[in-house]
């Protein structure tokens, strides 16, 4: 129920806050007052002695993990924030990057400022190893904030945080993006990355499309979105989400067939092939159980505990039926008036007979009677 609360009540807020950090992208600091503030940081970052990168390797570093073209801004600062913990901006000329817990100039720590510089960068591991003991949330705020799939180190690390907090509302925000319409969208690298890396965390995922379910409008691709998780969950032998899905929305399983299951083979291959509905395993089982009483049972082929008897019907005849339903099971005989038979009584209304050249099936308790 507390699982259940959380995805309810808490992801709406969750979703706005999103909203919020992903379409926060305006050009500032560009008076030369206001850019005075580089100065400190340059300084700075001239003692780290990192090796510097090309104006274009610059660019696509930012591109790759920011995904923020800095090409397409003008002026020399460019800021990088998805929320307001940081100052974090681009400076084109020089090619590094400013990193900060403010705007004050106070506020630049030195041994931050070049180890960001270098994890960003370079790829340091050194840096990385920085980061993971004095300020995790750079981590994992890199893969929240911006949706980067690119470094494997970074993202375990970030997985096992997830694994740990085990927080529906914070799993949600690695998952999904913003677009320009206020929809949110499914980070589909995202979900292929946690399904190679800590798959464990896909059974996080039951929330997440009840959530779908429940509202649609507010995801680009709702019905896409839920066939990407539940073709990973398959993949790790999580049905259960499937299973869910389809009995709270049975509708679901048409509209993915319409969509040729959006090319995904493995929820495709389970839904064509090993998906039952609750009424199909409900027969199912029903099957099995009397496959057993037939079949396996002793108690139900002992001849020396079994009882003599014919038929009780006013039409002259019963049906002797593979299974214990009048209504789908097969007929496998019809027992005449006054033929005589073995049957073992059972608690249900449908018992085990067999007949005298060996045939064995049920019959309705109510059409036996006992020959003492």
């Amino acid at each position: 129920m507390r699982y259940l609360f959380i995805t309810i009540f808490l992801l709406p807020r969750m979703l706005t806050a999103q909203r919020q950090h992903d379409t926060k992208r305006q050009v500032y600091l560009s008076s030369s007052q206001e850019a005075g503030l580089f100065q400190y940081s340059k300084r700075m970052i001239a003692n780290c002695k990192i090796n510097p990168l090309d104006e274009f390797e610059f660019a696509r570093r930012i591109l790759d993990i920011y995904q923020i073209d800095i090409g397409t801004y003008p002026g020399n600062y460019i800021p990088l924030d998805a929320d307001n913990q940081d100052v974090t901006v681009a400076v084109k000329d020089a090619r590094y990057i400013h990193f900060a817990n403010s705007s004050s100039p106070t506020d630049i720590d030195e041994l931050a400022l070049c180890n960001y510089n270098k994890l960003i960068l370079h790829n340091d591991k050194s840096a990385f190893a920085y980061f993971k003991t004095s300020m995790p949330y750079v981590i994992t705020e890199l893969i929240k904030d911006y949706g980067y799939t690119g470094n494997n180190d970074w993202l375990a690390f970030t997985f096992d945080y997830l694994d740990e907090i085990r927080d529906s509302e914070e799993f949600n925000r690695f998952l999904f993006s913003v677009d320009d319409q206020q929809k949110l969208v499914l980070r589909k690298k995202m979900v292929a990355k946690i399904l190679e890396i800590h798959p464990d965390l896909l059974y996080n995922t039951f929330s997440i499309v009840e959530f779908i379910q429940r509202s649609p409008e507010q995801y680009k691709e709702p019905d896409e979105s839920i066939a990407v998780i539940l073709d990973a969950g398959l993949q790790h032998d999580i049905v259960g989400v499937c299973e869910m899905a389809f009995a709270n929305k049975p509708a679901l399983i048409k509209k993915l067939k319409s969509k040729k299951y959006y090319g995904l083979p493995t929820l495709t291959n389970y839904v064509e092939h090993y998906y039952k509905t609750p009424a199909e395993r409900a027969r199912q089982e029903q099957e099995n159980s009397d496959y057993y009483l037939l079949e396996v049972s002793r108690n139900t082929k002992d001849k020396s505990i079994a009882k003599h008897g014919v038929i009780h019907d006013k039409d002259g005849f019963t049906n002797l039926r593979q299974n214990s339903n009048s209504h789908s099971a097969r007929v496998l005989a019809k027992i005449r008036e006054n033929e005589p038979f073995l049957y073992w009584p059972l608690e249900g209304d449908w018992w085990v007979v067999e007949l005298q050249n060996g045939l064995r099936g049920f019959v309705h308790a109510s059409r036996i009677k006992e020959v003492k």
